[in-house]
């Protein structure tokens, strides 16, 4: 049997990082600071339009054509559109046309402190502001569109009816309307806000003047317009962030807005110190064309297990170790957070030990430590809530376990990971065909120890229904024991069960075997306790238990 978890997961954005921490350098801002930071805030706005529509025309060429590579900026601006943005942006702060002075205007260089790339550890002078920003903006808007369309360009000219490419080009076009409105809009309130001598860190304005709001309502009315009549297939041609209507106007208005306003953020306030812990997003590679990321599940060499998807949308944090100040943010180590309430006592898996009187599961906050678990017990954090698989006629429900504190590096920089989870998988014998895992509905878990008491939605199963930690399986249903072991490796690789036991002629090495009764190698034991060596039976089953194969 082959188990294996395919993941390609980016940690966290330049701009989402820039917008997570204050400074602690809040001055009051006089009309020449209010000059220089007007001056940045149009020209970060100004870039960020110009690399959204340089990927707007390369798609649509694309699609007129039937094929293209519109997934990266140097690729997509073959005019040098972006290429001649940027040096007018460097000639405006800090170059030949600078409206900004580090003398002068030292309250609104203060605000910029560190910038992972290009320029290391520190930024000095407005130079280094311009270059910073310009590589930030360059990086966060090719993201964004990477994860708005991947479409597949030559079935959509062979699309009899065009509907696919003019869905295609409507996600384009509405999705650099709507951040352009959102920067231009939040650029204005803090402007206004510097005109009266406003603090020069950075909060969110939101949207006073409600532009923001009407903008996102022709952004629905767009893709109402061009995509409300696609079928399925049309969809898989499409390739956007979800796959039908309502989906895609969502998670379109989300991502741009997370982008939007974390490069307003950047244009204002680069922190002096690192995040001391981020949160991170798991998806599944969504059938139906959906433009997720490339997270693939494989239970089985072939089959209904195979190239299923996992819990999509389900939500994480880790705790970052960064240095001391300043210091560029590129080398951070990672920790388990159980910020996310996905932590659980090993004497209470299910929750069900809630405080007296109330319906809420109970949670620990300190992974690994005894916390308010109770002697000989211990916080174990969990990768997602229980993921629901149904293939051979055999429902199962799996809960991945922590086993151990994880290992790796995060670059906040430029939102790479390279973290390795020693993943434990419980598997559990499922409720049923159609839903193997407790859900959660209304509210409330359908299923399983925590049936009707109180749940919060923590991620969801394409075929089988939203889930979460609150809901989980019944003890009595595992069926693996202490678990199987797996290390997911969170860059873009995959991550497998050790295939060394020899299984049934003529099939290939299998991952694991079941453990025999104590003393009689023929007849397994019989809560079928996996295995991969005699030594695990031996500290699992008791002595005389065997690994059989």
């Amino acid at each position: 049997m082959k188990v294996s978890l395919l993941k390609a997961t980016a940690f966290l954005s330049a701009a989402v990082f820039a917008a997570s921490v204050g400074t602690a350098n809040a001055a009051a801002v006089d009309s020449d600071n209010g000059k220089c930071r007007g001056t940045i805030g149009k020209n970060v706005t100004k870039l960020a339009s110009t690399v959204s529509k340089v990927f707007d025309g390369c798609v649509k060429s694309a699609v007129k054509a039937g094929a293209g590579s519109c997934t990266t900026t140097a690729g997509a601006d073959t005019k040098n559109k972006v290429t001649g943005t940027k040096q007018k942006f460097s000639d405006a702060v800090g170059g030949v046309k600078t409206k900004c002075d580090a003398t002068v205007h030292a309250v609104t260089l203060g605000e910029h402190q560190i910038c992972g790339t290009p320029n290391g550890s520190t930024i000095t002078d407005f130079p280094g502001v311009s270059a910073c920003l310009n590589d930030i903006v360059d990086k966060n808007v090719e993201r964004l569109r990477n994860a708005l369309l991947a479409p597949d360009y030559a079935a959509a000219l062979a699309d009899g009816t065009k509907l696919s490419g003019k869905c295609i080009n409507a996600i384009g076009k509405n999705a650099t309307k709507y951040l352009s409105t959102i920067m231009k809009e939040q650029s204005k309130a803090v402007k206004a806000s510097d005109k009266i001598g406003g603090d020069s860190n950075y909060s969110n304005p939101g949207d006073p003047g409600g532009k923001i709001g009407g903008a996102a309502a022709k952004l629905d009315a767009g893709l109402d317009k061009a995509c409300g009549t696609m079928t399925s297939d049309q969809w898989a041609i499409v390739r956007t962030c979800d796959d039908d209507l309502a989906g895609a106007k969502a998670c379109i208005k989300a991502k741009v807005q997370a982008i939007a306003e974390g490069l307003i953020a950047s244009a204002y306030d680069q922190p002096g110190s690192c995040p001391d812990s981020v949160k991170v997003q798991i998806h599944h590679d969504a059938a139906g064309g959906a433009r997720l990321s490339a997270t693939e599940l494989d239970v089985g060499f072939t089959g209904l297990g195979h190239n299923a998807g996992v819990i999509d949308g389900f939500q994480g944090a880790v705790k970052l170790s960064c240095g001391a100040a300043p210091n560029d943010c590129t080398s951070c180590t990672v920790e388990s957070d159980c910020s996310e309430g996905n932590c659980r006592c090993t004497n209470d898996t299910t929750g069900l030990l809630a405080t007296a009187g109330t319906s809420a599961a109970r949670t620990c906050q300190n992974p690994f430590t005894q916390d308010t678990c109770g002697a000989g017990n211990s916080c174990i954090p969990y990768f997602g809530p229980p993921l629901a698989l149904s293939a051979g006629g055999t429902p199962t429900c799996v809960l991945n376990k922590i086993g151990s504190e994880l290992v790796g590096n995060a670059n906040i920089a430029t939102g790479e990971s390279d973290t390795a989870v020693n993943n434990v998988a419980l598997v559990y014998n499922g409720i049923a065909q159609d839903r193997p895992c407790p859900t959660c509905e209304s509210g409330t878990c359908n299923g399983g120890p925590r049936n009707g008491l109180a749940c919060t939605v923590d991620g969801s199963s394409e075929i089988y229904g939203d889930v979460s930690y609150d809901c989980m399986p019944a003890e009595l249903a595992n069926i693996s024991g202490a678990g199987l072991p797996i290390t997911l490796n969170l860059t873009s690789s995959t991550a497998s069960l050790p295939a060394a036991l020899p299984c049934d002629v003529p099939g290939p090495s299998c991952a694991c075997s079941i453990c025999s009764i104590p003393g009689n190698a023929g007849v397994k034991d019989p809560s079928n306790t996996p295995c991969n060596s005699n030594a695990e039976c031996t500290a699992i089953v008791g002595a005389g238990s065997v690994c059989m194969t």
